[in-house]
Order: structure tokens, then C-alpha cells, then sequence
């Protein structure tokens, strides 16, 4: 998972110091067929478009050298988007599969980044600075096959008709689907409640 990326100026993209993003969903997976890879939802709060491919992911406490970097995608202002974790195109392609999924979605260029069940923590690094642009820890979900939904008070297992969570495809032998809300979030008002509840981590260090 240790990958570098170089960083260049885009015209009309935010500068990596100014961008906003908050992890609103994130889902890891389940033991045995989980649907698809690990993933994370991102939102860009801010008043203008950013780069994805200017940030990576770990899933370390802070910083690090295992970080992994995210492939370029722009994200306008209040858009939304899915960064797979260590997934390459037919990963991208099951997900979609799974949710009917149209949305705008990347992935990381690494490996080993894999979400723990049982507890672990998510970072978005800004890799010009190496500041943490987004974190969000993940509880212990008791194997559940629903994503973590980060956009109340606190975290809680995604529930059909919260937030736009609904049931995905069927998969596997037995017939299993995942619960999760990928691509919608709660309407401007609440995201604004939210960002005063001080759980954008935009720049924030750990």
C-alpha cells in the first residue's frame, strides 16, 4: 500500500489547503462473500471543486508511510463519491452491480488497506502536507452486513429508509444483500448541522 502520487495544479480546483471533505458512510466488509471491497464515502463540503487524486487513505492512526493514494476524481462542491479501498476496475464494476450504482466513485492504488470489523480507524491524508483532511473511526459492527453511517451524533449500522440506506442485490450462495446508503446524504440543513457539530476533520491532526 505504499504508493506516491505527484501532486500538480488543476485549474478551477480547490487548493490542497482550502479543500473541505467529510467521511460520511463507511462499509468493511463482512467474513466470507461480502458483496464487494471495502469502501468509503466522502463529501466535499466546500464552495469548490476538488481533486481527489490530491489526497490518499489509510487505515492507520495517523500519517504514515502505508498510506495509499487515491485515484483523481473531481468532486464538485457538495458532491458526493465512493473511494474503494485497494480495488481496481471489476472491483468497481461488482459495486456497481451490487447497488445499481451510477454515482460518481474511485478507488485507492494500494494494497493491505483493508477495514477491520472489529474496530479500525479510516483517514483521508492531504499528501502535500500530510495533514488529515477526513477521519472517521469505525466501531466494532458484530459482523453485521450493513455499511457504518457517520452523519448523526454518533456512528450506527445503516437501517433501510435512514439517510436513503436501502437493501443491495442478492449475492453469494445464500442469497445475502448488505444495507447502506451509498451516494445520498442528508439534505443541506442537516450536513450544516452536522459541520457545527464539529465532525468535518477537515485539517485536523490525530
Amino acid at each position: 500500500m505504499k504508493k506516491t502520487i505527484a501532486v500538480f495544479a488543476l485549474a478551477g480546483v480547490a487548493s490542497l489547503a482550502n479543500a473541505d471533505l467529510m467521511i460520511t458512510e463507511i462499509y468493511a466488509g463482512v467474513s466470507g462473500a461480502d458483496g464487494t471491497a471495502d469502501w468509503i464515502e466522502v463529501v466535499n463540503t466546500g464552495n469548490t471543486s476538488i481533486d481527489l487524486g490530491d489526497f490518499a487513505y489509510e487505515d492507520e492512526g495517523a500519517p504514515s508511510a502505508s498510506q495509499s493514494a487515491i485515484a483523481s476524481l473531481i468532486l464538485g462542491a457538495g458532491e458526493v463519491a465512493i473511494i474503494m479501498a485497494d480495488a481496481d476496475a471489476s472491483a468497481i464494476a461488482e459495486f456497481q452491480s451490487v447497488w445499481n450504482y451510477s454515482g460518481l466513485i474511485t478507488h485507492t492504488n494500494g494494497d493491505g488497506g483493508g477495514l477491520s470489523q472489529g474496530g479500525d480507524v479510516a483517514n483521508i491524508i492531504n499528501i502535500m502536507t500530510q495533514d488529515i483532511a477526513a477521519t472517521a473511526t469505525i466501531p466494532n459492527t458484530g459482523g453485521a452486513f450493513a455499511s457504518v453511517d457517520f452523519t448523526g451524533d454518533n456512528p450506527f449500522l445503516s437501517m433501510i429508509g435512514v439517510n436513503g440506506a436501502y437493501a443491495s442485490n442478492t449475492f453469494g450462495d445464500d442469497g445475502r444483500f448488505l444495507i447502506a446508503s451509498p451516494g445520498s446524504i442528508p439534505a443541506p440543513g442537516a450536513m450544516a448541522l452536522v459541520a457545527l457539530g464539529g465532525l468535518v476533520g477537515a485539517r485536523r491532526r490525530r
